[in-house]
Order: C-alpha cells, then structure tokens, then sequence
C-alpha cells in the first residue's frame, strides 16, 4: 500500500501537476507568446545569416579551412544558444513565488491540501517546459550545421542536453530566489547576480580544461558546468575506475542533486513550520558535502583533477577553505531570538540531537559535524586513491574547530545582545564581512603601499592567515586555533550572562521554555 501511494503521490507530482498545468496554460494564452517564439526565432535567423555570410564559408578553397569554419558555425550558435538561456531562464520563474507573496495568496494556496513540494515541482516543470520549447525551436538553425557538415547528430543532442540541464539549473536558483527574497524585484536581481557568478566561475575554469585539452575527449566534469562550452565538450567524458563516463551524464546528476537542493531550502522558506524540511536540508547538506570531499581528496591525492599531486598541508589548508561556503549560511544558522518562530527560541548551548533541526542548540553540533564531514571525506579519498592519512592535517583540524567555534560564539553574542534573530543576522553578517572579506581586498593595497612582499607580515594579523602560505607556517595553525578556541570561550560566558539578564528585563513569549 506504501508503495502504491508512493506511486500515486510521484505521478500527480511530476506527471499531473495542477500548478504546471495552469503555469503552461498562462504561458500560453493568447497571441503573446506567438509573437514572443517569432521573434526568438527571428533573431536567431538573422544571427545565423549574418555569421554564416560573414564567414566566407562557401569561398574557403581548403577542406580542411571549410571544415573549420562550418565547426566554429555551429559552436557560435550555440553559444548564442546558451547567452539566450542564461537571460531567459531565470527569468521565468524569478519572480513566481514573491509575485504571489505580494498579492497575499500564498496563504491561501497552502490552506489547501497542497505541499511545498507539489507547488515547487510544478513551477519548475513549467518553466523547464517552456525553455525546451526554445530549444526545439532553434533545432533549424544547429540541424542546418549538422547538414553542412559541422557537427553530428549525436554532439547537437549532447549540446541539447547540456544546454537543457544548465536551464534547469538556472530555473530551480531563481526559483529559490523567489521564494527567499521579499519582492519580485530583488528576486529577479539575485537571480541574474547568482546566475552570473555561476557562468562567470565555471566558464573561467571550463575554459581552462577545454583549451588545455590533449588529443583525447577525456577532460573532468567542470568542462560541461559552463553553458558556454556544450559544442566543445559534448561529447568529452571522465574516467572514473577505468570506464569512460560521459559528462553530460555526471553533469546532469550534479544537476539534479543541486535543485534537490535548492527546492528544499525554498521549502523551508515556504513552510517554516515544518521541521521535517528542515532536518531534509541539513541531511542533505551534509550528504552532498561528504561526496564533495570525498571526491576532492582522491583527485588532489590522484592529481586527476589539479593535474599534480599537492601535499598533505596544502590539502589541508585546501580542505579548510573549501568549507568557507558555510559563511554563507553561518547567520542564519547560529542565531537566535524571538521575533521568527518557535524555532528560533534559545534552548540551550549544546545538543547534538537537535543538530538536523533550526534550533540554537543544534546550531553549533551542525557546524562542526560539517566542518568534520570535509575532513572525513578528504581523508576517505586519499586511503581510495592509495595514500595513507598523514598527521599533517591536525593542525588544520584544530584551526578549524578554533575558527568555527569563535564565529558561532559571536553570533551567540549578536544574539543575546538583541534578542532578535533578523538583528543578529545583520550584526554577525556584518562582522564575517569586516573580519573575513574585508581584509582580501585590504592588505594587497597596504603590501603595495607600504612595500611589503607577499605573503608575509600582514596576512599574519589575518583571521585566516594561515591559509596565505601553508608550507611555511607550521604550527601556527595550532597556534591561531587554539587561541581561537580561548577567545570563543570568553565569548561564550559572556553571551550566556549577557542573555541571563536580558531574558529577566524583556517580556518572554507565551509558553516559552528553555528546555523545549
């Protein structure tokens, strides 16, 4: 019987969706959207004819130079192609949800028997729907490179395919976005700042492996995260235990796992109420950061990713950096107070059962278990690609506890002072980006001003300065941890009497217990 609901349940979600249904039949009420298609196609014609004339393609003596421009034909049009999707994508769904947010029918959608879940696979279906159909319209266009003689059928179903995850990508973040900020128009604005940082790094980095490129089509799977080069590398693959795997398939999976992802964190902002969308995100969270450095401890010890082998410190210093991402998150994670739900009531320092919940106790268990997942699974991966754990990476264990306990100390404190968990946020938000940020963009001016040469001196008075030049610091990761972890202990006594105080002069909610 489970099994069957289970069934019924998926197929209403993904086949039947009412909130799809409706979305579709929006998109394509009257001529609108008519005139939109014969536009997209119009332009896409006029870029071709021009491109193609421009060419010379049909004046090239050499087969060889003619095979070579009727190539670089079709890569163009594709990345035409993929410019079209990084505009039109987000677009499409950035401001769904705060839209309907703004017209107070949000309530009133939940108050029937209508999950997050359903409502969010059904925008996302929607939008996904309608940017296949931008693909099938520009199929003349990438068919007629096929005929001339520039790509095969298989690289442009590749492409498509590349292209179509990418949309997916970008339509699930903006998506996200919508259900986060609090108007249509700040939603639309993170959506494109967030997408353009995506193809901005991952272009920068595709590139790199796409022109680097042997005379084989083996190249890592970055080279297919940029929608600027699916014609290069559609049909490149990874080799991984020695079959060839084709990109377009793990992209497609990170894909997937990514928009998992972001729709249960745009759940959680739907329903906040429910801690069972919570513990799913934090679970996640934790399962997908695992891979990660798993994934990265066996490339860096393998030097299949990095293209050389990097020494046990550099891999810590590495490992440690990479879950700066948490810093991100770190505000809204480590604060508390009692103007945002139940929730966010303080409970406690310290509870490791609550640690898949968005409860303050759980705050500091949740941090640390993910900055150890990362050494874990860094370690895990060096033992699969064939290097035993080197004690080098306990200094970096101990700088990391050090560094993550002070900050969530702070946010204790934040929290305490004010009682609020939004002004805490803002406070500890802006206390990561005087201590952390602010100094990245600092201290090269002040090495230029006054002389110095880099990395020494002033990255030492750093927060993270150890990661500046891990071979040449040695202990000092020890050192800079272990003061850390004094400091957040002062700290920590003085949020706990600073909230003592605090909770004696305001008036606490209705059925508030420390305990619960």
């Amino acid at each position: 019987m489970a099994i069957t609901a289970w069934i019924t349940e998926f197929r209403d979600t993904y086949f039947a969706n009412a909130t799809s249904r409706r979305d579709f039949r929006v998109q394509m009420r009257g001529s609108r959207s008519a005139i939109l298609f014969g536009c997209y196609l119009s332009a896409l014609v006029a870029v071709a004819t021009i491109y193609y004339s421009g060419s010379n393609i049909g004046q090239v003596q050499s087969v060889v130079e003619a095979q070579r421009a009727l190539t670089e034909f079709y890569a163009t049009m594709m990345r035409v192609l993929a410019i079209l999707v990084v505009l039109i994508t987000p677009a499409l769904s950035a401001s769904t949800i705060s839209a309907e947010r703004a017209r107070q029918s949000l309530d009133l959608l939940f108050s029937a028997p209508v999950s997050p879940r359903y409502y969010l696979v059904g925008k996302v279906i929607s939008s996904y729907r309608y940017t296949w159909m931008l693909l099938i319209l520009a199929l003349p266009i990438t068919a007629a490179a096929v005929v001339l003689g520039g790509a095969a059928w298989a690289d442009v179903l590749n492409a498509y395919l590349l292209l179509s995850f990418h949309a997916l990508l970008f339509t699930t973040f903006a998506l996200l976005m919508s259900a986060v900020a609090p108007k249509p128009v700040t939603a639309i604005v993170w959506s494109y700042v967030g997408v353009g940082l995506y193809v901005l790094f991952t272009t920068a980095f595709g590139g790199f492996a796409t022109f680097s490129r042997g005379s084989t089509d083996e190249l890592p799977v970055i080279s297919t995260l940029s929608p600027f080069f699916v014609a290069e590398n559609a049909s490149s693959y990874s080799l991984i235990a020695g079959i060839n795997v084709p990109n377009w398939i793990l992209t497609g999976l990170l894909v997937l796992a990514a928009c998992k992802f972001m729709l249960l964190g745009a759940a959680v902002r739907l329903e906040p109420g429910q801690p069972k969308h919570v513990r799913s995100l934090r679970a996640h969270a934790l399962a997908y950061w695992f891979a990660l450095a798993l994934l990265s401890g066996f490339s860096a010890t393998s030097g299949g990713f990095f293209g050389t082998t990097i020494s046990a410190v550099q891999l810590g210093a590495a490992t440690f950096a990479m879950g700066l991402v948490l810093l991100l998150f770190l505000p809204g994670i480590v604060t508390y107070g009692f103007d945002d739900g139940r929730r966010h009531y303080p409970d406690g320092i310290f509870r490791f059962k609550k640690m898949l919940t968005a409860q303050p106790s759980g705050s500091l268990p949740f941090v640390l278990t993910f900055f150890t997942t990362s050494i874990v699974g860094v370690v895990i991966g060096q033992a699969a690609a064939g290097r035993a754990p080197s004690t080098d990476l306990i200094p970096w264990v101990i700088f990391g506890l050090g560094f993550w306990s002070l900050l969530w100390a702070l946010g204790r404190l934040a929290s305490s002072a004010l009682l609020g968990v939004k002004s805490a946020r803002s406070v500890l938000s802006g206390i990561i980006g005087t201590v952390v940020l602010l100094p990245v963009g600092i201290i090269p001016a002040l090495h230029t001003a006054l002389g110095i040469n880099w990395p020494a001196n002033l990255w030492m008075f750093w927060i993270l300065g150890p990661i500046i030049d891990p071979k040449t610091y040695g202990i000092t990761p020890v050192l800079y941890g272990g003061g850390y972890l004094l400091l957040a202990t002062f700290i920590l006594i003085a949020a706990e009497a600073s909230l003592k105080k605090r909770m004696l002069r305001v008036r606490l909610p209705h059925g508030y217990s420390a305990t619960t």
